[in-house]
């Protein structure tokens, strides 16, 4: 082969190579990217849980009192909707943490870890001291350091995102009902 024709093969093997590379590192990219959102979504969405929940039980309180009081209004049709959509919602983020207690080797820490610190029915928020302290105390650790404690959160946060965010696939009751809820509500808006 002449020397010319050599270099050349060269020159695009070398360029193939690097579009290769370039196209990894733009996949691994995109991957980090998105467990970085499912992170993130799942942190804020669980940070929400408790104000959720409290919405949900005034939401139940007052639809009480309207029912008592015979008030059958469109509005309060719209609100049944949301609560009922609430009500699911809470399931499903329920229904991932007994999922995640039930995965091999760190499942239990998991669980025990996301419920205390997000999920407890306690009127105050437990601090991550009283986490450590508290998982100790359960045998779930003989000792942990603070840096420990934070992979493990982090960890506890990125399996659960993953079990919730995957339950609600598109034959997902919450998924459908979600859907029909924004359907409903453009309706409205046309009318």
């Amino acid at each position: 082969m002449p020397p010319e024709k050599e270099q050349a093969v060269l020159v695009q093997q070398t360029t193939q190579k690097k579009e290769s590379t370039q196209k990894k590192e733009s996949n691994k990219k995109k991957s980090k990217d998105k467990k970085d959102k499912l992170f993130h979504d799942t942190k804020k969405f669980l940070q929400s849980y408790r104000r959720l929940e409290l919405s949900l039980k005034y939401s139940k309180a007052m639809q009480t009192k309207r029912l008592a009081a015979n008030d059958m209004s469109f509005e309060w049709e719209l609100r049944d909707n949301e609560i009922e959509f609430n009500d699911m919602v809470l399931q499903e983020a329920i229904s991932a943490l007994h999922c995640l207690k039930q995965m091999p080797e760190m499942g239990r820490v998991w669980y025990h870890l996301l419920q205390m610190k997000y999920f407890d029915v306690r009127p105050y928020k437990m601090s991550d001291d009283a986490i450590i302290t508290a998982l100790q105390e359960a045998g779930l650790f003989s000792d942990i350091s603070k840096t420990t404690f934070y992979r493990y959160q982090k960890s506890a946060i990125r399996m659960y995102g993953e079990i919730l965010w995957g339950s609600l696939d598109k034959n997902s009751s919450v998924y459908k009902k979600f859907v029909k809820m924004i359907h409903s509500h453009d309706l409205e808006k046309q009318i």
